[in-house]
């Protein structure tokens, strides 16, 4: 998926999985760090899911 993907966004998750070596999880404490980096997260994750919604329905459709 990631190909896809503009290169913000691609910074985005790889910073979003790094966080994940330090909180396994996506509670507040996880999410601050995020903050930190990425003001705004939510239009960040947002964006993705809408690019996950686009690929995978893309799937389905038959381009010739």
């Amino acid at each position: 998926m990631l190909r896809h993907l503009p290169f913000s966004l691609i910074r985005y998750v790889v910073f979003h999985e790094m966080v994940h070596l330090l909180v396994k999880n996506h509670s507040k404490n996880f999410w601050l760090y995020v903050e930190k980096r990425f003001k705004g997260y939510k239009q960040y994750e947002e964006r993705l899911f809408g690019y996950w919604f686009l690929i995978n329905n893309s799937k389905n459709l038959r381009i010739f």
